[in-house]
């Protein structure tokens, strides 16, 4: 009668309590830059939005980081709701006119911050005469979560972690709503550079719809002798409870194909037995790819296999309306 509950969801506490000391209430009017507010408010530790849009600010980057007891809080605030902290989902705030609408995020080098409540629909990139927001990344960067927030109308992918552990991607909707944006990325993918790691993320009840792919770890650049090259190790990473789909605005040919692959994407795994995690998710509506409309090709697998993927448990998964659950390919000779 109901969904398995989500186990691997981080409760929050720090959004649950009373406000901090040290918070400032943001409007759009206010500042020119999201460096301009951090460089003005050096010891504030949360920062209210209230309804407007701030992606004239550019991308949400800062050189601070926060701690275990003390994280910088980036968060939806209504002074004229009856509940300001407590916020419907973005989603239904979209209906109502309110959102706080930020251009993204770059996270490089920080630790310990919370973003909730917010809608990322930028306009600083395009694509095929489409406008969208930029891709936004976690990168050497741990213990950042992405809380109860829309992203709409992102350009190619929605969020790429590189050597970041222990982030939570948790209770967002991803959502592609001018396929012209879709390239051959996703709405989530993991990834870590040669010698590193990119390890025990949690990416959990979110919805994701009509992105090429919804959540995938990447394995590139195999020959390549750099240190950039994304060869390194994914371990306990746990994806659970989300849908992942797509809808007929993704469709070719009167749905016979579609401009999109896999709901998941996976060329990588781990050499450890801290095993990655694919646990009660949803998935439905795939197709074998139309090659002319973007993506690199697929034959429609909900969750394929391929190149470098080991160490995966996958279990209490529904697939429907897809050709084919689960695919499984050989190791790609190239890696």
């Amino acid at each position: 009668t109901r969904f398995p509950k989500i186990l691997s969801l981080n409760p929050l506490p720090e959004l649950a309590g009373a406000l901090v000391v040290n918070y400032k209430i943001l409007k759009p009017s206010e500042y020119n830059s999201w460096n301009e507010v951090f460089s003005a408010n050096p010891n504030v530790e949360q920062f209210l939005l209230t309804p407007g849009d701030y992606t004239n600010w550019g991308a949400l980057a800062s050189n601070r980081s926060g701690t275990a007891a003390h994280p910088i809080i980036v968060r939806y605030y209504d002074s004229n709701a009856s509940l300001p902290y407590d916020p419907v989902h973005p989603v239904e705030l979209k209906k109502k006119n309110q959102e706080a609408i930020i251009e993204g995020f770059k996270f490089s080098n920080n630790n310990y911050w919370i973003l909730s409540g917010l809608t990322i629909r930028g306009k600083s990139e395009g694509k095929d005469g489409a406008i969208g927001g930029m891709k936004n990344s976690i990168t050497n960067s741990d213990h950042i979560v992405i809380d109860y927030s829309l992203f709409e109308n992102v350009t190619t992918g929605g969020i790429r972690i590189v050597n970041g552990s222990y982030n939570y991607i948790q209770n967002n909707v991803f959502r592609q709503l001018d396929i012209r944006l879709n390239g051959d990325g996703g709405a989530i993918a993991i990834q870590a550079t040669r010698d590193d790691i990119s390890g025990y993320n949690v990416v959990s009840g979110n919805e994701i719809s009509n992105f090429n792919d919804g959540i995938g770890l990447p394995r590139e650049g195999h020959g390549d002798t750099s240190a950039t090259a994304m060869l390194g190790d994914t371990p306990g990473n746990v994806f659970e409870g989300n849908d992942v789909y797509i809808t007929s605005i993704n469709y070719t040919q009167g749905g016979k194909y579609a401009c999109a692959e896999n709901a998941f994407d996976f060329k990588n795994g781990t050499v450890t037995q801290d095993k990655v995690k694919v646990i009660g998710n949803r998935m439905w509506g795939f197709r074998p790819s139309d090659p002319a409309c973007g993506p690199s090709g697929s034959n429609g697998t909900a969750i394929t296999l391929h190149r470098n993927a080991k160490n995966i448990t996958i279990e209490k998964n529904i697939f429907f309306d897809v050709p084919i659950g689960v695919n499984i390919l050989a190791s790609d000779k190239k890696f």
